[in-house]
């Protein structure tokens, strides 16, 4: 260095944006800009998108409330939960209560019918 030199620094102060499922089957979560550290002051959309099967309930953490889309201004680290509740409706798989209770109908169909002509039938033996 043949001279004094000038250095000068500016910073910029960075927040992280964290994010969680509960179920963790139950959905995603979306960002947008997409990334997860932010510069101070940065707009976020935070969007829950429930899988097939599930719906949105409501936010925790550094959100609150029940609408599946937020817009939040980092100013601060930032930790979200998105919890989704079953709806009943998942692919694939088992049977409706619906069906269970007709199963079960027709079971208990077939035991009456069996014992009412078992009595009836017994009744007629002894009065021939």
């Amino acid at each position: 260095m043949d001279s004094d030199k000038s250095v000068e620094a500016h910073f910029i102060r960075v927040y992280n944006l964290s994010k969680s499922l509960d179920p963790s089957k139950g959905g995603t979560i979306s960002i947008s800009p997409s990334g997860g550290t932010y510069e101070e002051g940065t707009e976020v959309t935070v969007t829950a998108e429930p899988a097939s099967g599930y719906e949105f309930d409501h936010w925790s953490g550094d959100l609150s409330g029940a609408s599946g889309t937020k817009t939040v201004t980092l100013n601060s680290d930032m930790s979200v939960t998105a919890y989704f509740t079953k709806t009943g409706e998942e692919e694939g798989g088992g049977l409706s209560l619906t069906w269970i209770a007709i199963g079960i109908g027709v079971i208990i169909a077939v035991i009456a019918t069996v014992v009412v002509v078992k009595k009836y039938s017994g009744e007629k033996a002894r009065g021939q």
